[in-house]
């Protein structure tokens, strides 16, 4: 249906009649329950068109912006936090990494230092272990000297294979050859720079300006001293062969040298040769055999003798530098019955600072004639043994002729003293005999040193090791001995007023003595000092008269006035000056 202008005036009029202003519409006092725009609110159950404020239109947004802005301030504030944070974690990370750094660098450090120390005392350990290597080479040098053999050949001892080897020095035989001087000159540097190599050399080499010389040998690829031998000339060229004797040149033949040598070696005691058994490094509960081979032919001595100096110092002994131990005895071999029984004597068994005896268990394997001994891990102790016989320390196993012998934990029988009867301690210090060869060695006064000394003591008591031995037995048995002029015992002198001394240390033995003699109408009165030390320079061979009166014959007595008189005195007669 069409609209009329009357319907369209009566819309309008109604609409001026009816309608409201913007301004005359209330205002919303919430946005709730309005949906749109233009705005209508429901109010006590009617729609109604309202007005709604910007304000109140932008407070959702302008919360939702203070809230973002709030919300935007605390996520900056939190970045700065953040960033703070951040900046201060990679402070410190980086602190940290410094110390990591300087952690790293002082523990790089340190086990520089370490290893620094630890070099230094590797260094220091092997240069003790090469200074006590050195130690013991010398000890063993010093305790195994130079030796002529039974073949005349100089041996010297050879520290790596611990054995001697023998030289091409020969020392007895054709003319010179027992002493030959090879050549002179004024040093030791001399000598070295014109012969470098002395392997070729047949003899000695004289260093020096003037007599005595020191007489250099070649040995082991070096010049090395053999000591001086002042006032000796070489032996005689005349075609024979020449010994010392009585401080001369005297002409030997083989077999008289050799006969005269046992004879004398027989008469004045045992030629002893020493072995070191070095038994420190071994266990100390282990006793361990050393045995002897003495075959079936000799009575051999063996002596055992030790002080705490020399002895090592094992935890079983009791004083603070070692212990002490003395073994002398005598055997002989017995080797499948060849003999008809082992005859053993034990002279002499003592010890001191142990808690048990160290050398025990003595004994002989008679299928082969090996005697033996035991001794105690943990110690050194040294042997002295007659004819040769060389000892042998065995720390394992040792058979020999269906029989053996080996180390055990078992403490060895007690070594006693079989010959301690009243027979033998009332006759075993009545007197010992040496043989003198040359009587005018004790008669004819003298004062000398050295080289020429020991010379002197060789030929009266026949070897310096026998002049050692005759002190140490004074010392410990108070023996007595005689000076035997003849093997048929029809002269014989004693040492009297006898005062026999060695050092703690024994480098030094001394014996000093009186002898009375007679003799083609001569009373002879000596008083006798001899000193052997190891320094050759300090023995001495002293000999004076007691007295001076020996060419006295007549005693008078006169007055002062009645011995003025006299015009010449008689030598032999000693005045008496008295006034009646």
């Amino acid at each position: 249906m069409a609209w009329t202008e009357q319907d369209y005036q009566e819309i309008v009029a109604r609409l001026k009649t009816e309608s409201q202003g913007v301004g005359d519409v209330p205002n919303a006092e919430t946005l709730t329950g309005i949906s749109s725009l233009p705005a209508y609110q429901e109010k006590d159950g009617e729609d109604i068109i309202v007005r709604a404020p910007l304000e109140l239109l932008a407070a959702p947004a302008l919360d939702a912006a203070d809230k973002a802005n709030a919300a935007a301030t605390k996520a900056e504030e939190n970045a700065t936090a953040a960033q703070t944070a951040a900046n201060s974690a990679n402070e410190k990370a980086g602190l940290a990494a410094q110390a990591a750094s300087d952690a790293n660098a002082a523990k790089e450090g340190a086990e520089a230092a370490t290893q620094s120390a630890n070099n230094a005392a590797s260094n220091a350990e092997e240069k003790a272990t090469a200074a006590n290597t050195a130690a013991q080479d010398a000890e063993k040098v010093a305790n195994n000297p130079t030796y002529i053999g039974k073949d005349h050949y100089v041996y010297v001892y050879n520290k790596d294979t611990e054995s001697f080897d023998k030289t091409d020095i020969y020392c007895k035989g054709e003319p010179g050859s027992s002493f030959r001087v090879a050549g002179e000159y004024d040093t030791l540097e001399a000598l070295k720079s014109a012969v470098p190599d002395g392997s070729a050399v047949d003899g000695f080499m004289a260093v020096g300006t003037e007599a005595p010389y020191d007489y250099y040998a070649w040995v082991n690829g070096e010049w090395v001293s053999q000591g001086k031998i002042g006032g000796i000339d070489e032996a005689p060229t005349d075609g024979k062969a020449y010994g010392r004797k009585n401080g001369n040149w005297a002409e030997v033949s083989d077999k008289k040298y050799v006969d005269d040598s046992i004879s004398s070696a027989r008469s004045v005691g045992y030629m002893m040769q020493l072995t070191e058994i070095d038994a420190s490094g071994l266990d100390e509960n282990t006793w361990y055999p050393v045995v002897m081979g003495l075959g079936n032919i000799h009575t051999v001595r063996m002596e055992v003798m030790i002080v705490t100096w020399q002895s090592g110092i094992p935890s079983w002994a009791t004083h603070k530098d070692g212990f002490s131990v003395r073994k002398i005895w005598e055997a002989n071999g017995f080797s499948w019955g060849t003999n008809l029984s082992v005859n053993r004597q034990i002279f002499v068994s003592e010890y001191r600072w142990a808690d048990t005896d160290p050398i025990r268990g003595v004994g002989q394997m008679t299928n082969s004639g090996n005697e033996y001994v035991f001794v105690r891990g943990g110690g050194k102790y040294q042997f002295h043994t007659s004819h040769g016989i060389v000892p042998e320390l065995k720390t394992e196993r040792f058979e020999a002729n269906e029989q053996s012998i080996e180390p055990t934990t078992e403490t060895p029988a007690e070594i006693v003293a079989n010959i301690a009867t009243k027979k033998y301690v009332d006759t075993a210090n009545f007197g010992h005999t040496i043989l003198l060869s040359n009587v005018n060695n004790i008669l004819t006064n003298t004062n000398i040193q050295g080289v020429e000394a020991e010379q002197l003591a060789n030929d009266v008591f026949g070897s310096l090791g026998r002049f050692r031995e005759i002190i140490n037995d004074i010392l410990n048995t108070h023996s007595r001995y005689y000076f035997h002029l003849d093997e048929a015992n029809t002269n014989c002198i004693e040492l009297g007023s006898v005062n026999a001394w060695k050092a703690t240390n024994e480098t030094s033995f001394e014996l000093h003595f009186i002898i009375c003699y007679y003799t083609n109408a001569t009373t002879y009165i000596k008083r006798i000092s001899v000193i052997i030390n190891n320094e050759t320079d300090a023995s001495k061979f002293i000999i004076k008269d007691l007295v001076a009166s020996d060419n006295l014959t007549t005693l008078t007595k006169k007055t002062a006035d009645e011995y003025e008189a006299i015009g010449s005195k008689d030598e032999g007669t000693m005045y008496a000056i008295t006034d009646a």
